[in-house]
């Protein structure tokens, strides 16, 4: 019995295997062919994905003005775009009046709350985004 175990090991591993007729992991098996990998298991959606919906952003808090963006979701995509400001002076005012219009057009456009800021409403500009950043990520978008 010795003899013929030190025969089988000193073999090469496919004649083993075509003697013995079982591969190891990963060789071939007993016709030469190898045997295919298992494929991977696909990950799960997260629970968290974006609904269709109303999502309101935490409101922006500054000196000046104090803003809230209310997004209007559907598929994955920013249908509509509701600002709600309190100003705090007759200045800043006539600033968001001008701006906010400005920002929600190109936030609409992007689908982001990534945009250019308007120069002169610096803060107005800060505080929109803020809060549209609060109300995407609610949104999971």
């Amino acid at each position: 019995m010795k003899t013929r175990t030190l025969a089988i090991a000193a073999l090469t591993a496919s004649t083993a295997v075509n003697l013995v007729g079982v591969a190891a992991p990963g060789l071939a098996d007993a016709k030469g062919k190898s045997k295919p990998k298992p494929k991977p298991k696909p990950k799960p959606k997260p629970a968290h994905a974006a609904s269709s919906g109303n999502y309101t952003g935490a409101t922006a808090y500054t000196p000046y003005i104090n803003i809230s963006v209310t997004l209007t979701v559907k598929n994955k995509k920013i249908t509509k775009l509701t600002v709600r400001d309190n100003p705090q002076d007759t200045f800043s005012a006539q600033l968001a009046s001008a701006a906010i219009p400005m920002l929600r057009r190109e936030a609409l456009k992007k689908q982001t709350w990534r945009i250019n800021i308007v120069s002169g409403a610096t803060i107005t500009s800060d505080a929109f985004a803020t809060s549209m950043y609060s109300a995407m990520h609610k949104a999971h978008i």
